[in-house]
């Protein structure tokens, strides 16, 4: 690779050399299979669509451009949200900047045609064809990608391709945990959004996609998973529904065996398809793979057995209290956050750009949990302590409008820099609830008898460098990497049309709760 001054290195791309491995609405990520040594292991993050991309007017996308467009740089904002929050927030073992990469644009093209007849149809719709140029390689982290405790902890990371090929079978899993806690906030408006005091937003939403087409997501049918049990820090419970989460996955959960795909969206096993067993096909491709990895143990299928072990490592990493803390750093709620958007606006005299402007610009500077400037203290604090205070609770509705009224009176009394603060938090905090959580496992061998140091203990939390280790009840060790992934930042962009759309879930379920539908 080469690099000129002031520029990230130029990578030069042969598509045949890598494969499509996986898409979100903001990122396609591609996985190098060649020979060289410098990108083994690695995957290559593009981004598709530049940082202030808008719908045009009916909601309708832009037409796509003839070629792929170089947009602004958001593989080095991203770098720089990762250092400055989320570091601070979830730990520098959980989060791994990428380095920074150019791509040609001809070479963007190049992988356009290679890569588009694998792609989901509903993803080429949406892509209106803006593939950034400055891109960001990884490492993969469908591999084993950490030492293990007994190597020195010094080497740094391990080679993913040379573990994948020499050390054994690796299971990876994908989880996207989504919102931890019910909402508390004080800015919801009476009427049916406050159904969301007593029923989970994730169980509304999964309703409500369920219903029909949607102009923003639908589904076939809804999940069994709750967020709150696999956030809850008790292993058994965050096994048990991740166990639900396996019949109906969705886009939530997904696995690979040695970076193959073999269980979730996209991996083409038939993951609803019920087998005489009671397991889906999906299940019983990964159950074998867990059986050939040494990891299967204990009571019911193999790839129960996997979430069991899923379920002991969130227990022990202190990174699930961690995203509960950050997504509680919003004070606002999706209606909150509406309403200080449109207060932020007229600050800013009616401009919707100069109001975004400024959102974007703080976006990736280093978090501060805490106000600086004594000026903005006491609105935010007003508004953290009616969230602290809220009964929220069914009968009491007096009260809460009571804390609605105050809680109107605090954002009509922000200025430019509480609104920025307040919207700062609140889109770190939607990044994080829509994060994916990546754990890769394999078992290793016992714990040498009368062994000194690393070596010789049967647990070990992760180190940033170094794998964590468990022992099983049945005396197996299990090594693990958990990472964080795509966890923000969210665009700006969203917060008017999050706050449009959330009164159509809630209508919806207001009518099922009629209708004597269980909700």
């Amino acid at each position: 690779m080469s690099a000129v001054a002031g520029t990230a290195p130029a990578l030069p791309i042969n598509p045949a050399d890598w494969s499509y491995l996986a898409e979100g609405g903001f990122h396609i990520i591609l996985r190098y299979d060649g020979e060289d040594p410098e990108l083994s292991g690695r995957i290559l993050r593009i981004g598709k669509k530049a940082l202030g991309h808008q719908k045009e007017e009916g909601g309708k996308e832009p037409a796509a451009p003839a070629a792929p467009a170089v947009v602004p740089d958001e593989a080095g904002a991203r770098r720089k949200f990762e250092r400055g929050v989320l570091i601070p927030l979830l730990g520098e073992q959980y989060v791994q900047p990428g380095d920074a990469v150019t791509l040609s644009r001809e070479d963007i093209g190049k992988i356009h045609l290679s890569i588009d007849h694998l792609r989901p149809e509903g993803r080429i719709k949406k892509d209106n064809g803006d593939w950034s140029s400055a891109c960001q390689l990884e490492p993969d982290k469908t591999a084993f990608w950490l030492k293990l405790p007994s190597a020195p902890s010094t080497a740094g990371p391990a080679s993913p391709t040379e573990d994948r090929n020499k050390k054994g079978i690796v299971i990876a899993v994908e989880i996207k945990p989504k919102g931890a806690t019910m909402p508390v906030g004080t800015l919801v408006p009476p009427g049916n959004n406050r159904l969301k005091y007593r029923v989970a937003r994730f169980d509304a939403q999964q309703m409500f996609k369920a219903q029909g087409e949607q102009s923003w997501g639908s589904i076939d049918r809804p999940c069994l998973y709750h967020p709150r049990e696999l956030y809850s820090g008790d292993a058994g419970r965050a096994a048990a529904t991740l166990k639900e989460l396996m019949k109906t996955p969705q886009n939530k959960l997904r696995a690979w065996e040695n970076g193959n795909m073999l269980f979730g969206a996209g991996s083409g096993k038939g993951d609803e398809d019920m087998t005489e067993s009671g397991e889906t096909a999906g299940e019983v491709a990964l159950g074998k793979a867990v059986v050939a990895a040494g990891l299967a143990g204990g009571d019911g299928t193999p790839a129960q057995a996997l979430m069991d072990l899923v379920g002991e490592i969130l227990a022990k990493e202190p990174l699930v209290s961690r995203l509960v803390a950050a997504q509680a750093l919003d004070v606002l709620g999706i209606e909150g956050g509406g309403l200080v958007f449109d207060k932020l606006v007229s600050l800013c005299g009616g401009s919707k750009e100069e109001a975004l402007n400024m959102l974007e610009a703080q976006e990736s500077d280093p978090f501060v949990a805490e106000p600086t400037d004594k000026d903005l203290i006491v609105p935010v604090a007003t508004l953290e302590a009616l969230r602290a205070g809220s009964p929220l609770v069914a009968g009491e509705a007096s009260s809460i409008d009571t804390l609605h009224a105050k809680g109107l009176l605090a954002v009509e009394k922000l200025g430019v820099k509480d609104c920025v603060q307040l919207l700062r938090r609140y889109i770190i905090a939607l990044g994080v609830m829509d994060c994916s959580v990546m754990i890769s496992l394999k078992s290793i061998p016992a714990a040498p008898e009368g062994g000194s140091g690393d070596e010789g203990q049967p647990s070990a939390v992760q180190g940033k460098d170094v794998a964590g280790v468990f022992q099983t009840g049945g005396g197996r060790r299990v090594a693990y990497c958990v990472s964080v992934v795509d966890a923000g930042p969210k665009p700006p962009t969203k917060l008017s049309g999050k706050a449009k759309h959330e009164a159509e879930i809630w209508d919806y379920v207001a009518g099922q709760e009629e209708a004597g539908q269980v909700v």
